[in-house]
């Protein structure tokens, strides 16, 4: 049994990374994102501000070419700056949220344009994405 084992953990430990790697390109990229079109932004609470994180667009950031958002009805017209697509862990230069005064963010409008020229958007309400 212990036989069989060790190779099979070895091929999960090898071929798992690779195949997250390719997960985050663009074809899967928007499969994923727009499964989870609710919850492209959270919105955490933190003392003095609203921090509204971008955090499932930045992992899935190698099938998009851009996100913009506003807040509160606002045109989606500010961009959000992500780092550019890389394999691996990226140098920590790019944020993965915005911050806003607190209790201000009651809605985010998100769109989002694909590597394939497609563009797809959302509106998140504060509920939806408040965190605990």
């Amino acid at each position: 049994m212990k036989k069989i084992l060790l190779p099979a953990l070895l091929l999960t430990l090898f071929t798992l990374p690779a195949q997250a790697q390719t997960l985050t390109l663009s074809g899967d990229a928007k499969a994923v994102l727009e499964e989870i079109k609710s919850h492209w932004i959270s919105i955490h609470e933190e003392v003095g501000s609203d921090l509204v994180s971008f955090l499932p667009l930045v992992g899935w950031r190698c099938g998009l070419q851009s996100v913009h958002y506003g807040f509160n009805g606002a045109a989606p017209s500010t961009v959000f700056q992500m780092e550019p697509c890389s394999v691996g862990l990226g140098g920590g230069a790019y944020l993965l949220h915005v911050a806003a005064p607190a209790g201000s963010v009651d809605s985010v409008h998100v769109v989002l344009a694909y590597d394939d020229g497609t563009v797809s958007q959302s509106i998140i309400d504060r509920q939806t994405a408040l965190t605990q």
